[in-house]
């Protein structure tokens, strides 16, 4: 197919003189989109695709085939339901998964090289809400453009759907989303839920996972209990709470996890010196039994996507400890 191979999906066959091949080839070869009704048993074609997005409904003009992604959890997505990406984040470490290594680093979501991305001539580009107003500067380049984000495990899941949808591999993703529910599933919680505080940033910025945060998301499936689960929420960042001694205090944290981009051992003494000289920090069971960790970066420091379930299995086994 210009120039590329394809497996099919099933064989072709020769009835009558005539040769029969699978519906969806040559339908998603000229742009189209092939859905499956068990019920009636019956297919349809179609040439657009409204898909339900975490900012509402996109409607896809054709079927893309140069897609660029923003966020490593996209990254991952995409090639784990069989597809692929022309550009994808710059990476701060090891690329996930290796065969995206190849692709053209484009920037991330905090900020896009519009040289790069015009390079690699895509035609859908899927991008955080964060860059709504780049919108119009990506569709300059011919791409279409789709905001998407995932905070939750649930959300993370919902995405893998949204883009087996888009690829035409729903059942893929149906089973790569029971996977990570069985993964979860099978996890010992502790028997109580360790009162857990989980701190993001570096000294000097740090700010707490809230339970709509990734992190927090992560934390109650992983059996314990988020502390700032009532802390007020910021503004700049509805999914995290400002960091104050005063509430850390008065909900009492038996572990604190810790979450960074930079040096981990130098943060966790950072952490600790920031508070070191209030009397009642020295009280709280964390600090007595020195039960800080710093969660590993390529797990946490940004949204793991389809990884989740390693990161809360980490989690987990850090709670366990404490019970």
């Amino acid at each position: 197919m210009n120039g590329s191979k394809v497996a099919l999906d099933a064989a072709p066959v020769i009835q009558n003189g005539r040769t029969f091949v699978p519906l969806r080839l040559l339908s998603e070869a000229f742009g189209k989109w092939v859905s499956w009704n068990q019920g009636s048993r019956t297919a349809a074609i179609s040439s657009t695709l409204t898909l339900k997005t975490s900012t509402g409904s996109f409607t896809l003009k054709a079927k893309p085939k140069r897609i660029v992604t923003l966020s490593s959890a996209d990254t991952e997505m995409i090639y784990a339901l069989g597809g692929a990406v022309v550009g994808r984040p710059t990476a701060l470490g090891a690329v996930n998964p290796p065969a995206a290594a190849s692709a053209v680093e484009v920037g991330s979501t905090h900020g896009i090289l519009f040289e790069k991305l015009a390079s690699v001539k895509p035609d859908l580009v899927i991008a955080s809400p964060a860059l709504k107003s780049q919108q119009a500067t990506i569709e300059k380049l011919g791409a279409q453009v789709l905001f998407n984000s995932q905070n939750t495990f649930e959300d993370i899941k919902a995405s893998v759907r949204l883009y087996g949808k888009l690829l035409g591999k729903e059942s893929k993703a149906e089973e790569i989303t029971a996977g990570m529910d069985r993964s979860v599933g099978s996890l010992k919680k502790p028997a109580s839920k360790p009162k857990t505080l989980i701190v993001y940033g570096a000294p000097g910025s740090f700010v707490v996972a809230l339970p709509t945060s990734y992190p927090g998301s992560f934390l109650e499936l992983a059996g314990g209990e988020n502390v700032a689960s009532k802390f007020p929420k910021m503004d700049t960042m509805p999914q995290y709470a400002e960091l104050s001694m005063e509430r850390i205090v008065a909900s009492n944290p038996e572990l604190i996890l810790l979450i960074t981009h930079g040096d981990a051992a130098e943060v966790k003494a950072g952490f600790k010196k920031q508070f070191e000289g209030n009397a009642a920090w020295k009280s709280l069971p964390a600090v007595k039994n020195d039960r800080f960790e710093v969660l590993p970066q390529d797990l946490f420091a940004a949204n793991p996507g389809i990884r989740a379930p390693k990161a809360i299995e980490t989690i987990n086994n850090l709670l366990l400890q404490v019970d």
